[in-house]
C-alpha cells in the first residue's frame, strides 16, 4: 500500500465512487500495457475496497483481468495493478467497485499506458506534437452574488435555477461547475462538481467532484450521486482563480526552441467585465487572456533559443490577431527544471458567468 500516487498522464476512469458498481468503460490504448492505479480515503477511521479491473471486446460482456484490494484511512492510500501482455488486445477497459466499507469511504481509479509514456518521449525527440492534456469537458463558473443574481439552489437534491440565462441557447448537457463551500449540500468542500442543465435557467448539480490533480481529466460519472445534505439558497461565487487542469513537464523536455500550444473555448455572459484564463509553469505566468466576449482561441508559449526565455502570444490576444504593442509577450521561466503546467479560470465580478473548455495543451519539443 502506497501513500502517494503518480497520476501524471493518466485517465480518470472511476471518480470518487462511494457505492459498489462499475465505472464507465474506456478504450484500451492499442498495443500498450495498461497500469491501473487506485486511491481512496475515509472521513473517519479505517475502511476497505475491492476494485476489479475488467476488459471486454463488445462493451457488454466483461472479464476480470485483476483485482486491487485497497485498505482505506483518513490519509489517502493507493495501490496499483499492471496488466500483462496477455490482456493488451482487448478493446475496452473499466473498473468495477466490487465492495467498499468505511465511514465516508470513496475510491478513484486512473489508467495509464506504459508504452504510451515511452512513445511520448520518442515523439518529443523528433519534434512531433505530444498532447499534455486533451479535454472536451466544460468547466463553468456560474454567477452568484448571495443576493438576487445568479445560481440559486432549490434545496432539493442539487436542483438549481439561474436568475437569468447566461446566453441564449446556453443549455450545457454535461460539465463541472465550481461551487463555494457548503453550496448545494451542507458540509461540501469548495470545488468542481458534476452538473447537467435541463433548460437555460435550470439544472441539477451532483455530489460527484473533480479534483484537478496532476494528470487528471474529468469524466461523466457512471453513477450520479445526490448531495447528502441538500440546502437551498443563492451561492456567493468566488472571484479568485480556480485551477481547471494541470500536468507535469519533465526537466528540459521542451528544449531550447520548443513550444506549448493551447486551444481554449470560452462562452461568457454578455457584459463588459472580463472573464479570464491563465497558463502557469509552477507559479510563473506564461499567458493570460481576459475578455468579455465568446471565442475559440489558440495561444503559443515558445522558448526563444534558450531554455529559460520565452516569446509567446500577446496577453489577451490569440494567434492571428493583430496588435500594435507588446503586452507580456516576453517571459522568463527556466524549463531546465521539472514543473507543473496548469490552467486557471476566474471572474472579475461574481454577477457574471463563464464557461471554458481547456481543449488541449500540445508540446512540440526542439533543441
Amino acid at each position: 500500500m502506497n501513500t502517494e500516487l503518480d497520476v501524471d498522464g493518466s485517465v480518470l476512469i472511476l471518480n470518487e465512487a462511494t457505492v459498489a458498481g462499475a465505472g464507465p468503460s474506456q478504450m484500451m490504448t492499442g498495443g500498450g500495457i495498461e497500469t491501473l492505479e487506485a486511491y481512496g480515503t475515509t472521513s473517519e477511521g479505517r475502511g476497505s475496497a475491492i476494485i476489479q479491473i475488467q476488459v471486454s471486446n463488445d462493451g457488454s460482456t466483461w472479464q476480470t483481468a485483476g483485482t486491487i484490494n485497497l485498505d482505506l484511512e483518513t490519509n489517502r492510500t493507493s495501490d496499483r495493478f499492471t496488466m500483462d501482455s496477455a490482456w493488451s488486445r482487448w478493446t475496452y477497459i473499466r473498473s468495477n467497485l466490487k465492495s467498499i466499507h468505511g465511514t465516508g469511504a470513496s475510491v478513484s481509479v486512473y489508467k495509464n499506458n506504459v508504452i504510451s509514456k515511452g512513445l511520448a518521449a520518442e515523439l518529443a525527440a523528433i519534434s512531433a506534437p505530444v498532447p499534455l492534456w486533451v479535454c472536451g469537458m466544460p468547466f463553468v463558473l456560474f454567477a452568484g452574488d448571495g443576493g438576487a443574481n445568479g445560481m440559486l439552489f432549490t434545496g432539493t437534491a442539487g436542483g438549481f435555477t439561474l436568475s437569468a440565462a447566461v446566453l441564449t441557447g446556453f443549455v450545457i448537457p454535461v460539465g463541472y461547475c465550481y461551487l463555494p463551500a457548503n453550496a448545494g449540500g451542507l458540509g461540501n468542500a469548495a470545488g468542481w462538481f458534476y452538473f447537467e442543465m435541463s433548460s437555460e435557467t435550470a439544472g441539477i448539480v451532483y455530489n460527484n467532484a473533480f479534483s484537478p490533480v496532476v494528470g487528471a481529466i474529468p469524466i461523466v460519472p457512471g453513477v450520479k450521486t445526490p448531495f447528502a445534505n441538500p440546502v437551498g439558497g443563492r451561492i456567493t461565487q468566488t472571484t479568485a482563480e480556480v485551477t481547471m487542469l494541470s500536468c507535469s513537464l519533465a526537466a528540459g523536455a521542451i528544449g531550447k526552441n520548443g513550444s506549448l500550444r493551447m486551444l481554449v473555448k470560452r462562452l461568457a455572459s454578455a457584459t463588459a467585465t472580463s472573464k479570464g484564463i491563465k497558463i502557469y509553469a509552477d507559479a510563473t505566468l506564461l499567458y493570460t487572456s481576459a475578455t468579455s466576449s465568446c471565442n475559440d482561441f489558440e495561444a503559443v508559449v515558445q522558448n526563444a533559443g534558450v531554455i529559460d526565455k520565452q516569446i509567446s502570444t500577446r496577453a489577451h490576444a490569440f494567434v492571428g490577431q493583430t496588435n500594435s504593442s507588446i503586452s507580456a509577450d516576453l517571459s522568463s521561466f527556466d524549463f531546465s527544471n521539472s514543473c507543473t503546467l496548469s490552467i486557471t479560470a476566474n471572474l472579475a465580478v461574481n454577477t457574471d458567468s463563464v464557461l471554458h473548455v481547456p481543449r488541449s495543451c500540445i508540446l512540440s519539443a526542439k533543441d
